[in-house]
């Protein structure tokens, strides 16, 4: 036995500052303390002292162990005394090491190279470490969204490599984000689009008569030959007629004629151009995205990511980091919005990728409200199954 508390040490712990549970066992092992200032004496009607009771009940009503953790790796148990004989309480210390050596976690905690701050940590060494969490993530069929925590893995790598996020452009990322992107299927829009990512694309045939120049789409019934339309085209401008142009060439799509002609005739026209021509692209091409976000909005991919019918939402984020816009506040807001979004649809790992890309801040446990607080783990709702980073 170790008695390392005498009456009223506990006591003062409660001011300064020491844990509850030591305060809480205070009320238990340090008797004169308890009784000076929760026990009152009860006079009786001839003026003798009666039996004491207590002016607010305890805690708990009888004794019990208070476990915590200690600085180093030890984990802690006093049992206090159970009798009024007994003046000393059992101080056990243990270690967690032994206590934790044969299971996953402690094996997991061995071969962990960190901390990355160590000096004699190599850079080789903390790749290769999450080079095996990758893989780790790719071959666990429990982990839902394997790709995203594989991808969380491979964009630390990337930071290793390039030393820090500052070394980092947005074409970089943009380029892991979209390898293997649709290996499993995950982005395969069911209508054409204007960006093809597969690496070895088949030739096209050229589109036949009638069809939309731009998307391919069979054009109206009313639509001309590209050759006849380029006629009439330019001689409603040789008469002057430049709004009935403008018209045939949006109906036309001759989009390069009608955005150049529009961009002369004033800011509305031109707006109108651009609605017309971006609304011929599908709700999640990633050239939405794009077009949005260089409008200076928040794209609709990035409150609607995670979407069965958006389809992937790493092309998206890949068109947001490759092209810089003038408000970097903007592109920031848009990306984090994305991660929000995954975030709410339970997919931790892709979401946190978006923190990163985005110079997110990391916060503290206890305050749910912060986006990143421990890599590859939602703080608000622990799971034995996330992968901690």
């Amino acid at each position: 036995e170790i008695s390392s508390y005498h009456p009223g040490t506990l006591e003062s712990s409660k001011t300064s500052g020491l844990s509850s549970s030591s305060y809480e066992l205070s009320q238990y092992m340090n008797g004169s303390d308890v009784l000076d200032s929760d026990m009152q004496p009860v006079l009786s009607s001839d003026g003798g002292e009666s039996v004491r009771q207590t002016a607010a009940p305890l805690k708990y009503s009888v004794p019990h162990a208070v476990v915590s953790f200690g600085p180093v790796g030890q984990l802690i148990r006093v049992t206090p005394a159970l009798s009024a004989q007994e003046k000393s309480s059992r101080l056990e210390i243990h270690s967690l090491e032994l206590i934790l050596s044969e299971t996953q976690e402690q094996r997991e905690l061995r071969n962990f190279p960190g901390p990355l701050t160590r000096e004699d940590l190599h850079k080789v060494d903390a790749i290769d470490f999450a080079h095996q969490k990758a893989g780790v993530c790719m071959r666990d069929g429990q982990l839902a969204d394997r790709s995203s925590a594989a991808l969380l893995w491979n964009l630390l790598i990337l930071l290793c490599r390039q030393n820090g996020v500052s070394q980092i452009v947005g074409s970089d990322i943009a380029e892991l984000l979209m390898q293997d992107s649709h290996s499993d299927g995950s982005w395969k829009p069911d209508v054409p689009t204007l960006i093809d990512f597969d690496e070895h694309p088949a030739a096209e045939a050229p589109p036949a008569g009638g069809d939309d120049l731009l998307t391919g789409d069979p054009s109206s019934s009313g639509a001309e030959r590209p050759e006849r339309a380029l006629q009439s085209y330019t001689q409603l401008l040789l008469a002057g007629r430049k709004k009935e142009a403008l018209e045939s060439a949006m109906s036309s799509g001759l989009w390069g004629h009608a955005l150049f002609l529009a961009s002369k005739m004033g800011s509305r026209s031109y707006i109108t151009v651009l609605n017309r021509f971006t609304s011929q692209l599908v709700a999640n091409d990633p050239l939405q995205t794009l077009f949005q976000l260089l409008s200076g909005r928040i794209p609709a991919a990035s409150a609607c990511c995670g979407n069965e019918k958006w389809g992937d939402w790493r092309p998206h984020l890949a068109v947001m980091l490759s092209n810089e816009t003038g408000s970097g506040a903007v592109q920031q807001k848009a990306i984090l919005t994305m991660g929000d979004s995954l975030a709410s649809r339970g997919l931790t790992h892709a979401a946190h990728v978006c923190y990163l890309t985005a110079a997110a801040s990391f916060g503290l446990f206890p305050q749910k409200a912060e986006r990143l607080v421990l890599l590859g783990s939602s703080h608000s709702i622990i799971k034995s199954n996330n992968y901690y980073l």
